[in-house]
């Protein structure tokens, strides 16, 4: 069977060509990632990336368009994971506030972290099977403040020096989750991460099943 994920990249993705290979390792099922469309159906999980956006007011037909297809796969319960600038997009998914500047959350040229604070009791820390303090990449200029997070949306973890908003989950839904390092870069990360991406494609295998007959 071929089981679709939605990919969604919100800016330039940090050079991301193809996320296929980060997630087709982690099933024997053929997994097929293809770009958002208005075409693109029978999908069983949505991922959003991003890195370097303008993400100011969702005024386009485009952007619009997008937040209404995230919205729908919402709808049935459908795992969804975002990375770096998508969780800001994930957060007004759920009708949350935009991204504001924050300072010292990225140095230009260089691979900066910043340690984050994951919560032990969040679903988050579940997957990653333990909480606590850990060190991930940190390459945005603009943060989510507590101030414009979604109240349908559970901050999971924090920068530990200015408290910015480093992870978000959904209480209303099976799995979605979300995190504000581009946990993507696997190797500038804990390997603990990589159960993110791990737990994620087995919701999506799980959900496919229940949904599609193959």
């Amino acid at each position: 069977m071929v089981i679709k994920i939605a990919w969604i990249n919100v800016g330039n993705g940090h050079g991301i060509q193809d996320i296929s290979p980060l997630l087709g390792k982690h099933t024997d099922e053929s997994i097929l990632v293809e770009r958002v469309s208005s075409g693109l159906s029978d999908i069983s999980g949505i991922i959003i990336t991003g890195d370097e956006p303008d993400l100011v007011e969702p005024t386009s037909i485009c952007e619009l368009d997008t937040i209404n297809f995230v919205k729908r796969g919402l709808s049935t319960n459908m795992p969804v994971l975002a990375t770096g600038y998508g969780m800001g997009f994930l957060n007004l998914c759920f009708g949350g506030g935009h991204l504001t500047p924050v300072e010292n959350h990225r140095v230009e040229s260089m691979n900066y972290g910043h340690r984050v604070y994951v919560s032990p009791g969040s679903k988050s820390a579940a997957i990653l099977g333990i909480g606590g303090f850990f060190s991930l990449n940190s390459r945005h200029k603009l943060g989510l403040k507590e101030s414009k997070r979604s109240p349908r949306l559970l901050a999971a973890a924090y920068s530990v020096d200015e408290g910015v908003v480093e992870g978000l989950e959904s209480t209303e839904h099976s799995w979605v989750i979300g995190f504000q390092a581009n946990l993507e870069s696997c190797d500038e990360n804990p390997k603990a991460f990589g159960n993110i991406f791990i737990a994620f494609v087995e919701r999506v295998v799980n959900f496919h099943k229940l949904h599609y007959k193959s």
